[in-house]
Formats: structure tokens, C-alpha cells, sequence
């Protein structure tokens, strides 16, 4: 945010303008009576630090996300090895019984 002071500084009265700088073309402005109150217009720096925090939230779950995924497809990745494991062996049981079941069609033949 900026403020500018328009007006004679040695007087008592003055008036603060406040204009953010957020893109929305918003303008905040307050008349300040004594120059020692605080001007209310420190919206838009509670808003960059609401900002802020919010982007801070949203790369902390990204983060979670990103290592849950690293975790998921680590164990997908396990789970289907298994399943390759396995499906070699029971192709070879099958073959070993195709091969017994030829051998006993060619003996019932002779």
C-alpha cells in the first residue's frame, strides 16, 4: 500500500490517501483530525500477510501431496512387480501341466 500526505505538514489536520496495489483499482482514503492517530487504512497490508500465509499453507500441502504421491507410487510400483512375479510362476506351473497333459494324449495314442 501506499500513502501520501497531501497538505501542509505544520498543520494539524492532514489527509492520508491510501491506494492499493493489488490489481483491483481499489482506493482507500481516510481524513485524519490529529496527525498522531494512525490512519485505518492497513487493510491491504493485513491482506499481503493474509496473502502470504495462504500461499505458505498451499505449498506446505503441496508438498504433503507430492510425498504422498512418492509413497502411492512406490507401493503400486511394488504391488505390481509381485504381480509380474507371479504371474511368471503360475506360467510356468501351466506350462509344466500342458506339457504333462501332451505327453499323456501322445502315450494314449500309441
Amino acid at each position: 500500500m501506499i500513502a501520501t500526505r497531501a497538505g501542509d505538514s505544520s498543520q494539524d489536520t492532514s489527509e492520508l490517501a491510501g491506494i492499493t496495489g493489488n490489481g483491483g483499482g481499489s482506493e482507500v482514503t481516510c481524513e485524519q483530525r490529529d496527525v498522531q492517530e494512525p490512519c485505518v487504512a492497513c487493510l491491504s497490508l493485513n491482506e499481503g500477510d493474509f496473502k502470504e500465509r495462504k500461499i505458505q499453507a498451499l505449498t506446505a500441502e503441496l508438498k504433503h501431496q507430492d510425498r504422498l504421491i512418492n509413497f502411492y507410487r512406490e507401493h503400486l510400483s511394488t504391488f505390481l512387480r509381485d504381480i509380474e512375479q507371479q504371474t511368471e510362476v503360475l506360467s510356468s506351473k501351466i506350462q509344466v501341466v500342458v506339457n504333462n497333459m501332451r505327453e499323456i494324449e501322445t502315450k494314449d495314442k500309441k
